[in-house]
């Protein structure tokens, strides 16, 4: 948003990994249109709005989808809670990627819906525009999950197979202009070697999770500070409420033909959603065999799925609860699956584990006593209105308390907090970077402060940038082992010189290794050869890196490696301040460099495009430490140049000796290709309303 307040396409991002596509990385999300709110209310506060407006506008959307299906009021406001406080709809919300996505399935499915009972195209002329929201949204497998709930109903449900695949197909094409750049940045990532995934069994959780499905806690919960389950709280819950169980398994035997279409959508990916996610046969084969597009992600976030089956389930089994007997006999059951649970934590639960035994059998107690509120319930006499309302108290009640207990609220002046060292970075970085250790900085948070450093985290980074790290971080390269994070623990790595840090913020630890502000230094072993403190305050220290190389150097001598070659070069001690290495041989002669090379200047450096000015004695190459990727273009003096891969992933160029202007600027084919066509579909969908209306 900010790279679009200064005019220009967020198409770069110069902060992490020494410089690195924006838009391309599927989650910066910038086209998708609820952005509109950080435009006119600013950053804070617009996407405040966006995570606050997310489960008011699911749950206003699914209800109005039960309402379309011809359930009553109180069964589509149960359906609508369930789906909005539910699972990963309710635990996610603060990154405004998997809940905004989602949230436009029942949109997708009313639009489906009116289009079959009034057989008017315009309802399935917006499918288009409804499926760029949910591609745009910045995050593929939720996208990739919301299209598929919408293309099986739509086929369920009988329309034309050829029309849905052209709705669906031009939404998609719509989306180019996200889809056509990622596609280019996950060629050129780690994803494929990311060891992240195989780290955590790629997300298929274990057999004992779906004790979690009726007590969420059941392995504890981060918040409280006791969670020992498997992978993070938030990746594994699937959580919909005590209610929502009885109801969905009530449901499913429901003989209601009338949302027989719209219920089989629903228990469909129920089923998919515990064969998928769970450790057993035939989810492993989706990850052994590299299924496409479903094996790029976590196993766990089919649960997403649950949000929208047990929703719509609750939902029709609200509508059907007049028989108490069954539904006695079916919370009993429930029950007695809890009582199992206690019974079998009890006995798989280590000796040594007797805390989160305890923790187990406290988090037990709340679901326990949830159903015996709705045995209470289904067993009274009370009128059907009565049940309905008690049981929404019920769901909202269960949920809310789930919920809330997991995602806070923060004051909004924090944003505006002065952080001293911050502020005395800001001041003094000039054209270098920062670094920092583990437990100062999270990885990335150092953008919002507008500093650059060559660390970060991203599950689609380059892998040649990943190389380079790998090279100094663990002593060579290792193909096999390339993660989405590069962070730096070799204090007295030559890469920090090379890619321009200049200062290092660490932490004070006192000699038991606690962060501690009567700390007597840093919590790292820094040479204090190298290293000097310049700044102080509390618990936080700058230092200063007396060895770092300018972002941009002249260089005469160099070495022709390519590939691997280059990466191998430089783990043998390579003097980088002496000679260059480059991909290919420039029209430079190679020789010992002089003390007098010239000048160099960076006079601008914005996020797709640099400008530095040069003066030298004769032809050189100019040298500068950021990532080389395709779509960069140079112009030197105005006119075309090469850019040629320095140090296996960096960028150079040849300069004229005498003065010359450097120009390096990004706007990649892909971007061009991918405007081009979501362009065209919408004129397309221009002219096809225009047709649609004349047709009225």
């Amino acid at each position: 948003m900010d790279t679009f307040r200064h005019g220009q396409f967020p198409l770069w991002n110069p902060l992490s990994f020494s410089g690195t596509p924006l838009l391309a990385n599927w989650q910066s999300a910038p086209f998708y249109p609820l952005n509109i709110l950080m435009m006119v209310f600013g950053n804070v506060w617009g996407w405040s709005l966006m995570v606050m407006m997310e489960p008011f506008l699911a749950g206003v959307f699914f209800y109005l989808m039960l309402r379309l299906h011809g359930l009553g009021k109180s069964e589509s406001l149960g359906g609508g809670i369930v789906f909005t406080l539910s699972g990963f709809m309710a635990t996610n919300p603060e990154s405004n990627t998997t809940g905004q996505i989602f949230m436009w399935v029942p949109i997708l499915i009313i639009l489906i819906k009116k289009y079959l009972l009034t057989k008017k195209e315009i309802y399935l002329w917006f499918l288009p525009w409804v499926i760029f929201y949910i591609l745009s949204g910045g995050f593929f497998q939720p996208a990739l999950y919301a299209l598929a709930v919408g293309f099986v109903y739509g086929l369920w449900s009988g329309i034309n197979f050829k029309k849905i695949i052209l709705y669906f197909g031009l939404g998609i094409i719509m989306g180019s202009i996200q889809l056509i750049p990622t596609f280019e940045l996950l060629n050129q990532s780690i994803r494929y070697l990311d060891p992240n995934l195989a780290n955590y069994n790629f997300g298929l959780m274990p057999a004992k999770l779906l004790l979690t499905l009726l007590a969420p806690d059941f392995f504890g919960n981060p918040v409280t500070g006791n969670y020992f389950g498997f992978m993070g709280y938030q990746e594994t819950t699937g959580y919909a409420g005590m209610v929502a169980v009885v109801l969905a398994l009530g449901a499913i035997f429901n003989k209601n033909k009338r949302l027989s279409k719209l219920k089989i959508t629903a228990f469909v990916f129920l089923v998919a959603t515990l064969v998928l996610a769970f450790d057993n046969p035939l989810s492993r084969l989706v990850y052994k065999y590299r299924v496409p597009l479903i094996s790029t992600g976590y196993a766990s976030r089919n649960l997403l799925f649950l949000s929208f089956s047990m929703a719509t389930l609750t939902a029709i089994g609200l509508s059907d609860i007049k028989n108490n007997k069954k539904w006695s006999i079916l919370v009993l059951g429930i029950m007695g699956g809890l009582v199992i649970g206690y019974i079998v934590s009890l006995k798989l639960m280590p000796p040594d584990m007797t805390t989160n035994y305890k923790v187990t059998l406290r988090n037990l107690m709340i679901p326990t006593g949830i159903a015996g509120l709705i045995y209470l319930v289904f067993a009274s006499n009370f009128k059907l209105k009565i049940k309905l309302f008690l049981l929404l108290l019920v769901i909202g009640g269960d949920l809310l308390r789930f919920t809330t207990k997991f995602l806070p609220f923060s004051k909004a002046e924090f944003a505006d907090l002065k952080i001293p060292v911050m502020e005395f970075l800001k001041e003094h970085d000039g054209d270098y970077r920062i670094e920092k250790d583990k437990a100062s900085l999270p990885p990335n948070t150092w953008m919002y402060f507008g500093l650059s450093s060559p660390s970060g985290y991203d599950p689609l980074f380059s892998s040649e940038y990943a190389k380079l790290y790998s090279v100094y971080e663990r002593g060579g390269l290792n193909e096999q082992m390339l993660p989405r994070y590069a962070e730096t623990e070799n204090w007295d790595s030559p890469l920090l010189d090379l890619l321009g840090v200049k200062y290092v913020l660490s932490t004070k630890k006192d000699k038991f290794g606690v962060i501690n502000k009567e700390g007597s230094g840093p919590g790292y072993k820094f040479n204090k050869d190298r290293y000097t403190e310049v700044f102080t305050d509390n618990i936080s220290l700058a230092l200063e890196n007396k060895t770092v190389m300018p972002r941009v150097k002249l260089y005469t001598q160099y070495d022709i490696a390519t590939g691997n070659d280059a990466y191998i070069l430089l783990a043998n001690k390579y003097d980088f301040w002496k000679k260059i290495i480059l991909n290919k041989v420039p029209d430079v002669v190679s020789e010992s460099m002089t003390t007098d090379m010239g000048e160099t200047k960076i006079v601008s450096y914005e996020p797709n495009k640099v400008i530095i000015r040069t003066r030298v004695n004769k032809k050189a190459i100019l040298f500068l430490s950021d990532t080389y990727y395709p779509g960069w273009i140079a112009k030197v003096n105005g006119q075309d140049t090469t850019i040629y891969k320095a140090f296996g992933t960096l960028r150079a160029v040849v300069v004229p000796a005498g003065e010359s202007l450097v120009e390096f600027i990004y706007f990649p084919n892909s971007f061009v290709l991918g405007a081009a066509l979501t362009l065209s579909v919408i004129g397309l969908l221009g002219i096809l309303r225009w047709r649609l209306k004349q047709n009225e």
